[in-house]
């Protein structure tokens, strides 16, 4: 495959042509190859060298990657060291001997990196340069030549850079080979996409510590995850429990399973995410233990970031049962002082809807639902009392449609699912000859299953 790019014609004497290279990717070159020498930049390759002696810097470390107009990654949390190495090689005709107007250069850097040594190798190690303005640009008065072919047909020129991570940034740079005489030679163009990997905070928001699962019912297992201090990158979230007592290690297995398992995939994906960025995703799980069985939950999170640490959630106990869980919002119900002869006063928090019963998602389903009162009695002379039937229970603001309410059960809602809010409102009728103070009852509500 031939590589072909456009370049502009320029006034002057040289004449400017395209090299057009098959294989591999390569840099735009420009010059005469027939009549003169082409310094062509034929590869970056970069080194982590962080740690290493000076003289160990300028020849050895690990390599990070290498190529040619392409996306370079670097992900770390603290600063590191690193060598740009570029090789040039002689694609012309003739000997290229440096001169002082000739450039090496690589533009594109943060000005706030500290560039350490800039050197190229012809032969031997030639220090110079100087890095302003973002630009590292090598001291060509050292000289050298790059033969047309032989042992000095390429040269390495190369810089050791402390690049720190405070943030995630992408860099749009370039590196610039120039026979200046001769206007001749290569320009490559790439990215340095510098991340800063983030903090996993994990969270199990639900079920909630000391928790009752209803026995061979699901329930949802909410994870939430929070990017901090970086980027966190596309993150997954399973569900554990403990196996052999100890924290939850266990992935809980999809399909079956004892004690739990995932009724669809237990694993879930956050899309890509930056410092600051939350996310939540069920797991449904089906409890399927013992009946009385204390285990231990959490989620797991890690990210697709290599250097970004899996996390995982506070462990929460849970208790598998097999029970009806009702919950009521409140706990008293208030008419506030009333006349003697006033009828259908509406309870204080009927207006805020204040009322509510709650079966809870991890309840069996209620097949009935009962209520029943007693007196409200004075509390300065217990002979004075209104009774229960002055009382009235509905399912809305209009006491028409309610129930009144009795010493004895009375049956006020069927076929009640798991997760269901059921709002409540309460009237009273206020009887006459009564004593002034406070008067005091009790409603108790009843939930029950068949079977």
């Amino acid at each position: 495959m031939a590589v072909e790019r456009e370049v502009i014609l320029k006034t002057g004497l040289a004449f400017l042509a395209i090299i057009s290279l098959t294989g591999a990717v390569s840099a735009e070159t420009f010059g005469d190859q027939q009549n003169q020498a082409i310094p062509n930049v034929t590869e970056l390759s970069i080194y982590d060298v962080t740690g290493l002696s000076q003289q160990e810097q300028r020849t050895q470390g690990t390599l990070v990657d290498e190529g040619l107009n392409k996306t370079f990654p670097l992900t770390e949390r603290e600063y590191r060291q690193y060598r740009f190495e570029f090789n040039v090689t002689n694609d012309g005709s003739g000997n290229w001997t440096l001169q002082p107007e000739d450039s090496l250069q690589h533009s594109g850097l943060n000005t706030s990196w500290n560039v350490e040594e800039i050197f190229y190798n012809i032969s031997e190690a030639r220090f110079g340069g100087n890095f302003t303005s973002g630009t590292v640009k090598w001291n060509t008065t050292e000289g050298g030549t790059l033969d047309e072919n032989g042992v000095n047909s390429s040269m390495e020129a190369s810089y050791v850079v402390n690049i720190s991570f405070d943030s995630s940034q992408v860099y749009d740079q370039e590196f610039l080979v120039n026979d200046t005489s001769n206007n001749s030679g290569s320009l490559d163009t790439h990215d340095l996409d510098i991340t800063r990997p983030g903090i996993l905070n994990t969270t199990l928001i639900r079920p909630p510590n000391n928790t009752v699962l209803q026995r061979n019912n699901s329930f949802n297992m909410t994870g939430q995850i929070e990017c901090l201090d970086g980027e966190c990158g596309q993150v997954n979230l399973s569900a554990r429990y403990n196996e052999t007592g100890g924290p939850a290690e266990t992935v809980i297995p999809e399909s079956s399973g004892t004690p739990f398992y995932a009724t669809e995939s237990n694993l879930t994906t956050c899309n890509y995410l930056l410092s600051g960025e939350i996310c939540r995703r069920n797991i449904s799980v089906n409890a399927t233990g013992d009946i009385g069985s204390d285990h231990l939950l959490d989620v797991e999170s890690f990210s697709n970031i290599s250097k970004v640490q899996d996390n995982q959630s506070d462990d929460h106990e849970v208790t598998i049962k097999s029970v009806i869980i009702m919950d009521l919002s409140w706990d008293t119900i208030s008419f506030g002082a009333l006349d003697p002869g006033r009828e259908n006063v509406s309870a204080q928090g009927n207006t805020d809807s204040a009322y509510n019963i709650t079966i809870t998602e991890n309840s069996r389903i209620v097949d009935g639902l009962w209520v029943n009162a007693s007196n409200l009695t004075s509390e300065v002379d217990p002979n004075y009392a209104i009774r229960p039937g002055n009382i009235t229970q509905g399912f809305d603001k209009d006491p028409a449609g309610g129930t009144q309410l009795d010493y004895g059960f009375q049956n006020i809602m069927n076929d009640i699912l798991p997760g269901t809010v059921i709002p409540t409102y309460y009237h009273l009728d206020v009887p006459f000859g009564l004593t002034q103070g406070d008067y005091t009852g009790s409603i108790t509500f009843k939930a029950n299953r068949t079977s």
